[in-house]
């Protein structure tokens, strides 16, 4: 049938008409207006082609009741032959009948889809009683023939209609490409608004952080200033400097023990022989545990001198009561914890940006989309006899 070919051929000649010159913003109530005006022509066109239906309902009817009628078994011919022909006979006239009915029900509400529907029915009419109507007209002839050029007829109305009627069936076409493309270009700006409002949302929420932000820098400046910050930094500097002075002295104290004379008096005492060992390998850790009162013992029972190794101890214990002096007046840094906020704010900002860049790449696009449709409508309705100005 090929009633879709009808799209192919090339473009319809313009008629002679006035040129029209309109707005961009008024193209939606001409289109509409233009809509409405050549939908009443499709009406028209769709009533001639009821009549054509109906009339080639009748005729159709007429014809396959004669062949219906037809006694394949009185023709002369073998009796497997007259099987096969009768059979073919039977589904042929079948299929003409499902023929009638489909094309009796296709919607006449869009010439375009008309169009297409139809086309599907022909070639599936075509596809399923082509092989039987060969069969048939073996025996069946003249009788075969009308039924096929009824339909044959058909086909050539309906394209002798859609032949005198192509301008107002690619008017239609065109319409509905332009309503397509309207909807098209209204959804992008709809796009584009909710794009904008989220932008607005996320500079506010930048603005938001960055204000959070001033707020604990402040807060970061206040509490640095404070004097209760002054005086911890100050004993933190203090305990730096007694701790390096706890070193001095403890590697000074642990110069003057001689501690093979240690092993060799205390050889014989495996308790005391693991102190000793564990002096040696970690002097500083095992004086703190006593105040050296383990050292001073070992040092008594192998009579060796305590006086300055005493002295020294004291010193010792000096350093640390300074030390925990000091300690008692350091209080904790809130300014890690302030620093942290302000870490997770730049990263919420980094992100919010990140966001935003995608946002302005998506509007980016969309506008480049809208270029393109606002490009294809001019060229379309330019075949309607308007100009965009």
């Amino acid at each position: 049938m090929g009633f879709l070919d009808f799209f192919k051929k090339k473009k319809v000649e313009e008629e002679k008409i006035e040129i029209q010159e309109i707005s961009f913003h008024e193209v939606k109530s001409w289109i509409d207006k233009k809509s409405e005006d050549i939908k009443d022509q499709e009406k028209e066109i769709f009533s001639i082609i009821k009549t054509k239906i109906e009339d080639f309902s009748k005729e159709l009817d007429l014809r396959l009741k004669v062949l219906e009628k037809i006694d394949i078994n009185a023709k002369k011919e073998a009796g497997r032959t007259k099987m096969i022909v009768k059979q073919s006979l039977d589904n042929y006239i079948k299929y003409a009948y499902i023929f009638k009915k489909e094309i009796r029900e296709v919607e006449n509400t869009n010439i375009e889809e008309f169009i297409g529907d139809i086309n599907k029915v022909f070639s599936s009419f075509e596809k399923n009683s082509f092989l039987f109507y060969q069969r048939a007209n073996y025996l069946v002839g003249d009788e075969l023939a009308e039924v096929k050029k009824e339909i044959s007829n058909l086909s050539t109305k309906f394209k002798e209609i859609f032949e005198e009627n192509k301008k107002i069936i690619n008017d239609l076409r065109i319409i509905k490409n332009i309503n397509s493309k309207l909807k098209e270009l209204n959804a992008k700006d709809s796009d584009t608004k909710r794009l904008n409002l989220e932008l607005v949302s996320l500079d506010k929420e930048i603005e938001d952080l960055n204000k959070n932000k001033t707020d604990i820098n402040k807060e970061i400046e206040r509490v640095n200033s404070s004097s209760e910050r002054l005086k911890s930094n100050e004993a933190k500097e203090n305990v730096k400097i007694k701790e390096s002075e706890l070193m001095t002295a403890t590697l000074g104290l642990k110069a003057l023990i001689d501690f093979k004379k240690l092993s060799n008096v205390h050889h014989s005492s495996i308790k005391d022989m693991n102190i000793i060992k564990d002096f040696k390998e970690n002097f500083q850790k095992e004086l703190i545990k006593d105040d050296g009162e383990n050292l001073l013992r070992l040092l008594v029972e192998a009579r060796l001198s305590i006086e300055e190794i005493k002295a020294r101890i004291e010193s010792i214990r000096n350093i640390k009561e300074e030390i925990s002096e000091n300690e008692s007046h350091i209080i904790k840094d809130i300014t890690i914890d302030l620093n942290n906020e302000i870490k997770n704010i730049n990263y919420k900002i980094e992100s919010i940006n990140i966001q935003k860049n995608k946002h302005g790449q998506k509007i980016s696009t969309i506008k480049e989309d809208k270029i393109n449709i606002t490009k294809f409508l001019k060229e379309e309705i330019k075949e309607l006899g308007v100009i965009i100005n």
